[in-house]
């Protein structure tokens, strides 16, 4: 195991959580170490966007993961910086230290690409942190009041430049033995980014960041997270499947003009159906891949909410599990009985079954 390094002190920042946090370096060595890890699963115990693990083991894992996209999502990028067993999510990799990239472009067609790395190195100041997984050449820099975030890849797959911006507030879950940080619920992006003989371009997007660590994955059959942003309402759903016997864990929040109007773990807050391609509920597989998805909020006294999002092309199917799948696409809806707007948003399916 490599020694974690605590640099010389700064001077005291009142950063994004009200806490003062020196400089430290954390170094992941490729393979997975021995021993028991311990965690962070307070804000108030650590950095908010810094390492959450002591170490990583053969069986627990962290990610950092980024996303940003053109406003009426025709393209975009997504990135999961993973220390983790490779094994844990089906994946046969010669590290623990790897990142998936995914690109989509204006045609519709998407690309992903795993890669592994050598060491990670994160560094973490303020509430930020900045991150390297050696050999790979990428990485990201955060702000140390996580107020905007600069991601780069150098590899034979993808050259690019990526800046999403935190401009709304962050929250902080945990969920069984996973622990969840959202630095930027919804943010301001700018993205260059050349695959191949393609490119994803855009000056005026929006941006996704949040952070996941812990000892065990849920045991979630389907996964749907959709995060959009339309007019003045910015939201995220997550509806997971646990199977016949384990019912649903949901989330739902949902912000109009900056006020939360809905914020619950309750299963009646969200429903997320996908639609076209004769796909069902709950999805039997990756195929066949919806067209897209209409996304209900029960808000109480606020009123029900009623958004659909269409795809931008099909999705190439990432190993993860028994499958991973990201679309970026428009978005359409608001209040109902309300004015309706129009917008992008992100859409994942994740199988966790291995």
């Amino acid at each position: 195991m490599l020694p974690q390094t605590i640099l010389s002190a700064a001077v005291c920042y009142i950063g994004f959580s009200n806490n003062c946090w020196r400089p430290k370096t954390l170094v992941i060595p490729p393979q997975p170490q021995t021993g028991a890890a311990s965690y962070i699963s307070k804000g108030s115990e650590g950095p908010w966007d810094g390492p959450k693990s002591s170490l990583i083991n053969s069986t627990n894992f962290e990610w950092w993961y980024f996303d940003a996209r053109s406003q009426n999502g025709d393209q975009g990028v997504a990135v999961w910086f993973m220390n983790s067993n490779p094994a844990r999510f089906g994946l046969d990799l010669p590290a623990s230290n790897w990142f998936i990239f995914h690109a989509r472009f204006l045609d519709g067609e998407g690309i992903d690409v795993v890669v592994p790395a050598g060491k990670a190195i994160i560094n973490s100041f303020g509430e930020g942190s900045t991150g390297l997984w050696q050999g790979s050449g990428s990485g990201w820099a955060g702000a140390k009041d996580l107020s905007k975030f600069t991601l780069t890849f150098d590899t034979a797959e993808a050259r690019s430049a990526v800046r999403p911006a935190r401009d709304s507030e962050a929250d902080l879950m945990n969920i069984g033995g996973m622990g969840w940080a959202i630095s930027v619920p919804a943010g301001r992006s700018i993205a260059h980014v050349t695959v191949g003989e393609k490119e994803v371009s855009f000056t005026d997007g929006r941006g996704y960041h949040d952070h996941n660590w812990g000892s065990s994955l849920p045991a979630w059959l389907n996964w749907y997270a959709v995060t959009a942003e339309l007019g003045p309402i910015v939201w995220t759903a997550i509806e997971a499947y646990r199977g016949e016997q384990g019912g649903y864990f949901k989330n739902a929040h949902l912000t109009v003009n900056g006020k939360v109007i809905l914020a619950s773990f309750d299963e009646n807050s969200v429903a997320i159906r996908p639609w076209g391609n004769g796909t069902q509920y709950p999805p039997t597989g990756f195929e066949p891949q919806p067209l897209g998805i209409t996304i209900t909020f029960d808000a109480g006294s606020e009123g029900k909410y009623e958004f659909n999002l269409t795809n931008h092309g099909t999705s190439p199917n990432l190993p993860i599990g028994k499958g991973l799948a990201k679309w970026f696409g428009k978005v359409e809806g608001g209040k109902v009985g309300g004015e309706h707007y129009r917008g992008g948003g992100m859409f994942e399916w994740l199988d966790l079954a291995i």
